[in-house]
């Protein structure tokens, strides 16, 4: 553990434990948790709509954290920067909010507001991970492209939220991004 002295002992002890678990050390797939950009919207009490200065806000921290969060591994692993699909795209509509709401049994007021912003999210998401893959020279991949030809009914089918997905969605994503890392290969 020498190699890790200029880090915070938090990181440290998260890269020993991974160590301990034989974490491959060679490949870091790196994604930045979603739920940030939901938390960041909430403590702004604002909806995010077509709302610029809120938008610019989040892509902001948004590249702010990720680059920490980079700087966190770069020097220990070789770090692939991977964007993950959302449920919604920017064709859906109430419609589709109600069917996710009955098919997850969960109240539909949530995914109603969701419907509206995921799509700008993501496209906010891809982006900046777009952005930061150039800045710090580090590679970069987009996922989800199997998935969102689906329609919404078969979409669905594949997360477990409007952000996770399910064990199918996540072998569907796998085989993308094997596929990728091993340049067409398999």
């Amino acid at each position: 553990m020498n190699g890790y002295k200029n880090i915070s002992i938090a990181a440290k002890g998260l890269l020993e434990f991974m160590e301990y678990f034989s974490f491959p050390r060679k490949l870091a797939i790196v994604y930045y948790i979603r739920k940030m950009l939901l938390l960041i919207e909430s403590r702004n009490n604002r909806v995010i709509n077509n709302d610029s200065e809120l938008l610019r806000l989040i892509a902001h921290r948004y590249d702010e954290n990720l680059k920490k969060f980079i700087t966190l591994w770069d020097k220990h692993v070789h770090i692939y920067l991977i964007g993950l699909p959302f449920l919604f795209d920017k064709e859906d509509s109430a419609k589709q909010a109600r069917t996710a709401a009955l098919y997850w049994n969960v109240p539909e007021e949530s995914l109603l507001k969701e419907v509206r912003y995921m799509p700008i999210l993501e496209k906010l998401e891809h982006d900046v991970r777009r952005d930061v893959s150039e800045k710090l020279n580090i590679s970069h991949f987009e996922t989800g492209k199997e998935i969102k030809e689906h329609t919404f009914s078969k979409r669905i089918r594949l997360f477990i939220d409007s952000v996770h997905m399910n064990s199918t969605g996540t072998e569907i994503i796998a085989g993308e991004i094997l596929q990728h890392l091993s340049g067409g290969r398999q």
